[in-house]
């Protein structure tokens, strides 16, 4: 579905895999955008923030931040850095956002949990990060919600321009090399094309405040969606895709289940009853389907 009423949505992040794919959904339903990149807007300056959010401020419908320091292993050996893209530069935004009376939305990160947790993890649920990167985003998340602001946490994203976990999971099984996934680390695939959709969606139907799941209803772990590629492509898998029973493959810890519940979030979006299935949008997204 498209974007409802007048006006300009500034994405932050325009040149990332999410910001890229929500250009090309509100191009498709006829809405204007602004996407300064890092050269037009820095937004490690509070000054430039300020000048460019009050200069912009009059037409702005709504301001999406994707912008955000996502190497775990990275934040993890530069903490300043990592604190000052996911916390101090949101918290800004928010801020100024909030003064000029501009609906402000920060994309966050299913790592705010611990992953310790046996069922989905609810909107209201405490957070724990157990890492650098989940727990400067959990501070920059907490920052925006005290301004007012819109939080909606995501995970395994799938964008078309840059590596993930599936192109990964494909190269190994194209090439043949034998690569480790986790049969215990749970969560869910999502495309960055049915994560675009989904923001509209806050946009029309939500307040932008609070806290939002834009994930599916069901859940898989990392080797068993590994199985799931090399049977839709059908690329064999015997020998490349090794069961491993542990999460952490770097210096960073990994949280294990970051089931997150869409429950809430469905029904404040008016979705229930519709199937939101991780199967379908990557079966899509392997397809080509999502561009």
């Amino acid at each position: 579905m498209g974007v409802e009423g007048v006006g300009v949505f500034l994405v932050l992040g325009g040149s990332g895999n999410l910001g890229s794919a929500l250009l090309r959904f509100f191009e498709l339903s006829g809405t204007s955008c602004l996407a300064p990149s890092s050269a037009e807007l820095n937004v490690l300056s509070r000054d430039a923030i300020s000048k460019y959010f009050i200069q912009n401020g009059p037409k702005i419908k709504a301001i999406i931040n994707c912008i955000a320091w996502t190497d775990v292993d990275g934040c993890e050996r530069n903490p300043e850095k990592a604190f000052e893209v996911n916390s101090i530069a949101p918290a800004h935004m928010a801020n100024v956002a909030q003064y000029i009376g501009v609906p402000f939305i920060q994309i966050s990160t299913d790592y705010v949990f611990d992953g310790k947790g046996g069922s989905p993890y609810s909107e209201d649920h405490p957070t724990n990060p157990i890492q650098v990167y989940g727990q400067s985003k959990d501070h920059g998340d907490r920052a925006v919600l005290m301004r007012g602001g819109c939080v909606a946490r995501v995970q395994w994203i799938l964008g078309q321009s840059k590596k993930n976990f599936v192109t990964w999971v494909i190269d190994a099984l194209k090439s043949q090399t034998p690569i480790n996934l986790s049969t215990l680390q749970m969560g869910g695939p999502t495309s960055c094309a049915w994560l675009s959709e989904r923001i509209g969606d806050l946009i029309n139907h939500t307040t932008l405040t609070g806290i939002y799941h834009l994930v599916h209803d069901d859940y898989v772990n990392r080797y068993d969606c590994g199985l799931f590629i090399s049977e839709v492509l059908n690329l064999p898998h015997e020998g490349v895709l090794v069961p491993v029973d542990h999460v952490n493959f770097g210096i960073a810890k990994r949280p294990e289940n970051t089931m997150l519940s869409n429950k809430h979030t469905k029904t404040l979006l008016r979705a229930v009853g519709s199937e939101w299935s991780w199967r379908e949008d990557l079966t899509d997204y392997l397809r080509g389907k999502c561009v």
